[in-house]
């Protein structure tokens, strides 16, 4: 949570920075593709794409008229699922399925490098984000049995609270409306199990409405 406090008040810092460059506020949505990529000793099946959404509200600070800087706060869901088959006692191939979804705030800190063609502007973007786990849910289905549980982040729990990773995105933005695809590539060990390293890997698609209009008009 201090890192969270400490990271706020470095975008307030800038935006009081870049005041007379102006500045847009974006409320921004839409699907989320995620797994996790598991190191484990004694292996692991690989998961499956996991469906999710994220949403919230996004600033943005233009530096100049080609460069911006991205941040704010996304509740976005991350997680996996695996459908695969274990023998039981007597050799017999029995399904199981899991899927577990997890809940963070992402905030990202993204470099936006932008160009305008007819009305339009594409756009590419890169940078650091950290993840906050607020809360999950796993759901265990073995043959005929199914077993839910709730997983809890924390320094005594299974996963950990904070995550940081990397975006890579790019889009299309025209008027107010916004198109996106981006990728967050998860650098953090989030497993606090023995024996186990679990990344998290998010594909998201996004759309986004706009408000406000700059300061100054670019030329």
């Amino acid at each position: 949570m201090k890192s969270l406090l400490n990271l706020s008040f470095v975008a307030i810092l800038i935006t009081i920075a870049l005041d007379s460059s102006g500045q847009t506020f974006c409320i921004k949505g839409g699907l989320n593709l995620s797994d996790t990529h598991f190191i484990i000793d004694d292996g692991f099946d690989e998961p499956k794409m996991n469906p999710g959404f994220h949403l919230g509200p996004v600033m943005e600070l233009d530096l100049n008229n080609d460069f911006s800087i991205e941040t704010g706060f996304l509740i976005t869901t991350k997680g996996f699922k695996i459908n695969s088959s274990l023998p039981d006692e007597t050799g017999v191939e029995e399904t199981y399925k899991v899927n577990t979804n997890l809940y963070y705030i992402d905030v990202p800190f993204n470099i936006k490098a932008k160009l305008r063609l007819n009305g339009f502007e594409i756009y590419g973007s890169a940078g650091p984000y950290m993840g906050i786990g607020i809360k999950g849910k796993g759901k265990l289905e073995l043959g005929d049995e199914k077993e839910k549980s709730t997983i809890k982040f924390g320094p005594d729990e299974n996963v950990k609270r904070l995550e940081f990773g990397l975006n890579f995105g790019g889009g299309l933005e025209f008027s107010h409306f916004l198109f996106g695809l981006n990728y967050g590539l998860g650098l953090t060990n989030t497993s606090q199990q023995e024996g186990v390293k679990a990344k998290n890997r998010v594909l998201s698609i996004s759309v986004g409405y706009k408000f406000g209009k700059h300061k100054k008009e670019k030329g």
